[in-house]
């Protein structure tokens, strides 16, 4: 390897960097928008072109300066960004302004009617359940010169509008994550043996690794549940929300057919017979949510194994997110220049300020929520 090293510093004799060349940012740009075509010539003009251009002696040069600059690809947004927009409800209409959210429960009165006894009826007694949230805002600025904007030849900075959007997706999804989910699992003011809701003890919290006959366990679990009067309650659609790493697990669960069961005949060292049977889980209207957000937020060491079964929004609400009413999208916008022109015309915000020349991106989001009703929950850490 020391024989190779010593070998590398030799023969390179007239030979200098393409970073040292001293190509102009225009001729840049210009080799740049021929190879990639981007004046939508035709293909035989552009193909002509583009061999007249090697034929040049800069050519050469040129291509190392955009090689060597070349930016990395933006990461590619996950398609399930959003789908926690599916198993958490989101404030209809909107939140009207910053002050506390009031969200209130009403139990009782649709519970059993009772005997009337001597032509008395008695009262009902229904139960208020309050909730509260309220909105924060969110937002970040960036600032550009006008300079480095025009000296942006590979256009880095070109969509400065879409990676407000995609961060702005990226924190409705933490955010709508985190309220069930913390850096230690599962949110422990809403998943557990002893949570109090309505003045009653719910059980909401298991530590089963995800397999088939589990998942009947806690649909089971979740089915017994009861109001606070003690009525039943009747959950139909649920949302499998998973890690990455049980993604394909929870897929294979929900999609196959037919499971198996083990049965050991004749006592001690006999045969062991696996029978096949329906699996019914497949039948059932179960959504499966990959959610990549569970990697960012749990760090407690099971997360990889932990999994939660949510009711969906239409059985009730477990968990609500709200948005600023007229704005539920973010707001993306660009400061307009403080200058004009000695003509007295207003000039383009790409002009930059007075002070400094710079261009200002900025984006602002609106948002809150809680979680609500925890017999609509249920989690397993898997171990």
């Amino acid at each position: 390897m020391a024989e190779f090293m010593e070998m590398m510093k030799e023969g390179w004799e007239g030979f200098s960097s393409v970073r040292e060349a001293g190509i102009d940012e225009s001729a840049i740009s210009e080799a740049l928008d021929l190879l990639t075509n981007a004046n939508r010539m035709p293909a035989h003009r552009h193909e002509y072109l583009v061999k007249e251009a090697i034929a040049t002696t800069d050519f050469p040069t040129l291509l190392g300066n955009i090689i060597d600059r070349q930016l990395i690809a933006n990461y590619k947004l996950p398609s399930t960004i959003t789908e926690w927009r599916q198993y958490i409800k989101v404030a209809p209409g909107g939140v009207p302004d910053f002050n506390d959210v009031e969200r209130n429960r009403v139990d009782g009165v649709d519970q059993r009617l009772l005997p009337v006894s001597d032509g008395v009826f008695q009262p009902a007694k229904p139960s208020t359940t309050q909730y509260k949230y309220h909105l924060n805002t969110y937002g970040r600025v960036f600032e550009i010169t006008r300079k480095a904007l025009i000296n942006d030849a590979m256009g880095a900075f070109a969509d400065i509008p879409t990676r407000f959007a995609r961060a702005a997706l990226r924190t409705e999804a933490y955010f709508a994550t985190n309220l069930f989910c913390t850096a230690s699992g599962p949110r422990s003011t809403f998943f557990g043996a002893s949570i109090v809701d309505a003045g009653q003890t719910i059980t909401n919290l298991g530590a089963l690794p995800l397999t088939i006959g589990n998942l009947e366990t806690t649909l089971t679990l979740m089915s017994q549940q009861v109001d606070p009067q003690g009525e039943a309650i009747e959950i139909e659609g649920t949302h499998l929300v998973v890690p990455p790493a049980l993604y394909l697990t929870a897929k294979s669960i929900l999609t196959s057919t037919s499971k198996f069961y083990v049965d050991v005949q004749g006592g001690a060292g006999a045969s062991i017979v696996a029978y096949p049977t329906a699996n019914v889980i497949s039948d059932l209207p179960i959504v499966l949510h990959k959610n990549p957000t569970l990697k960012t937020i749990d760090v407690g060491g099971k997360v990889d194994t932990t999994w939660y079964l949510l009711a969906d929004p239409a059985e009730g609400a477990a968990m609500e997110v709200g948005f600023l009413r007229g704005q539920e999208s973010p707001e993306i916008c660009i400061k307009a220049s403080d200058k004009a022109s000695t003509s007295g015309g207003v000039m383009s915000p790409f002009s930059g300020d007075f002070a400094s020349d710079k261009i200002a991106y900025r984006v602002r989001h609106d948002m809150g929520g809680a979680t609500m009703d925890p017999r609509l929950a249920y989690a397993q850490t898997g171990s």
